[in-house]
């Protein structure tokens, strides 16, 4: 059994809510799997995946692209112009400042 905090409170996973969402391990990685057929991966330092149904085709935009089977578009910027390079991409959609994190990849 694996624990977790959310909302500041320790859970144990797997964890099902309401029936619109379930979190569980899976090997080395976390999965978040909704309702309407989303799943999340993560490996737990920094990659995540995100798996979509096909009505989200062409809905969708931001980090993970646009998933509209072009890839040659998916660095698409929110005023749909192309982003130089992945880390100008982070910052265009970036949503609010946190604090203690920083602008690109800092690596040790």
């Amino acid at each position: 059994m694996l624990q977790e905090t959310l909302d500041d409170q320790l859970v144990s996973l797997p964890l099902g809510l309401n029936s619109q969402l379930m979190v569980f391990c899976s090997g080395q990685r976390a999965v978040v799997k909704t309702a309407v057929g989303i799943t999340l991966t993560f490996d737990w330092h920094s990659t995540v995946h995100v798996k979509l149904p096909s009505p989200y085709q062409g809905a969708v935009c931001g980090l993970c692209g646009n998933y509209n089977a072009m890839p040659q578009d998916d660095l698409t910027m929110r005023d749909s112009h192309p982003a130089p390079d992945a880390t100008w991409l982070g910052e265009n959609w970036r949503v609010a400042l946190v604090p203690g994190c920083s602008s690109g990849c800092h690596w040790t």
